[in-house]
């Protein structure tokens, strides 16, 4: 009779449960990826000054180079860049941007303050660090003696 009792109690135990179990609830996690557009320049622009010349020579361009990172979920990004203010008469500042992986550089540009110049084309989802920015300043004899002058280069990462 013992043993009876215990499989029934047993028996009781197995069947009934899963509705002595806790209780359960669900929420409703709503995520979502914003579009993220990161361009940092490293090391700045510096200082650069034309001071040699071959003789019978135009004079020879001053250069510097820096590095920048870069980071987008978006497609089809570029990277354009705009002189805040005119170069001096005779002069012209030129910059050449490697481009991260997928993109293409343009080149050689020289920039100036009528409009974006645009430096790289087709970034698409990267996240890179340290490609390669040059810096050239050149100047004509017929430009004269020109005192030290600071102009803003102002980069954006666009669509």
């Amino acid at each position: 009779m013992a043993t009876a009792i215990l499989v029934v109690v047993l028996l009781c135990i197995v069947f009934t449960g899963p509705a002595f179990g806790g209780q359960s609830a669900t929420v409703t996690v709503t995520c979502e990826v914003m579009e993220i557009n990161e361009l940092v320049i490293n090391n700045g622009g510096g200082s650069l000054t034309v001071n040699t010349a071959g003789a019978g020579s135009e004079l020879d361009a001053a250069t510097g180079t820096a590095t920048y990172d870069v980071t987008t979920n978006g497609s089809d990004m570029k990277i354009v860049a705009q002189l805040e203010s005119d170069m001096p008469a005779g002069t012209s500042f030129m910059i050449q941007v490697s481009a991260p992986k997928g993109g293409a550089s343009s080149g050689e540009k020289t920039l100036n303050s009528g409009n974006a110049t645009v430096l790289i084309t087709g970034i698409s989802r990267v996240a890179e660090q340290g490609m390669d920015i040059a810096y050239k300043f050149s100047a004509t004899v017929a430009a004269g003696i020109i005192p030290q002058t600071t102009n803003i280069v102002t980069f954006t990462l666009t669509e």
